[in-house]
């Protein structure tokens, strides 16, 4: 199997950290509960006790992980390259497979001659919280659609009713879950406003500020029972051109 690369390593760590620290809150606050159930003997509550500090105390690597994903996040976020973007969200493809289980198909669709952009270093990271977003809504498994294509400057203002200046390549990951309630939808990049699974508000409103620091835009559909969609519209590089 292919080595990652260091810094790959250690953004797939901070993931999967964020899922643990998940897991022991809900093991957390299980166990409080019973705590305080009076139905249950004092000498279980007891033991319970002793649990809950184990279940506090695996939380504390995890949140290590997070501060450094996070840390190299924010250095890689004030660089910028010019890629080849079909190339990009292609290689990115490999690594987004490995985090899906096998009840989820993933379906790429990138169109011919995508234009360029200029992207951050971390736009990847953003991209990867979407992913997973998209995940964590199909826990009986489905399809996320990772798609792109070249759009015009009157067709993006058409689709975000939006006064969008210039081209762009219009990124979009797509599922079939469960959906986001209106009432979230509304909110879904606050992050003081909880979603489902580990990828809470927080993540989102990293991933929001990623595309939002490349003068990009994103857009959210969704509809319970039937899924959501993350597009992005990423501006069109163009030499010479003053960012």
């Amino acid at each position: 199997m292919e080595r990652l690369p260091a810094d790959e390593l250690l953004r797939l760590a901070g993931i999967m950290a964020q899922d643990v620290i998940s897991e022991a809150a809900a093991a957390d606050s299980a166990v409080d509960l019973l705590m305080h159930d009076e139905t249950v003997p004092l000498e279980v509550r007891g033991k319970l006790s002793l649990v809950a500090e184990q279940v506090r105390a695996a939380a504390g690597p995890a949140k290590w992980f997070i501060l450094m994903a996070h840390t190299q996040q924010e250095l890689k976020a004030k660089e910028t390259d010019v890629v080849d973007v079909g190339e990009y969200l292609s290689d990115l493809s490999q690594l987004f497979r490995r985090l899906l289980p096998e009840s989820i198909d993933f379906k790429m669709e990138l169109g011919t001659g995508l234009w360029p952009a200029r992207l951050s270093r971390n736009f990847d990271d953003a991209l990867l919280t979407f992913i997973v977003k998209a995940r964590d809504c199909m826990p009986n498994g489905g399809t996320i659609l990772y798609r792109a294509t070249n759009v015009d400057e009157a067709t993006c203002r058409s689709m975000t009713g939006l006064f969008l200046d210039g081209d762009r390549v219009l990124i979009e990951i797509s599922d079939n879950g469960v959906g986001i309630p209106p009432a979230q939808l509304e909110r879904v990049f606050d992050p003081f406003v909880p979603t489902n699974g580990p990828v809470n508000g927080f993540g989102l409103a990293k991933a929001h500020r990623t595309v939002n620091n490349i003068n990009g835009h994103i857009r959210v559909t969704s509809e319970v029972g039937k899924g959501t969609t993350f597009s992005i519209f990423v501006p069109r590089y163009v030499p010479d051109q003053v960012v």
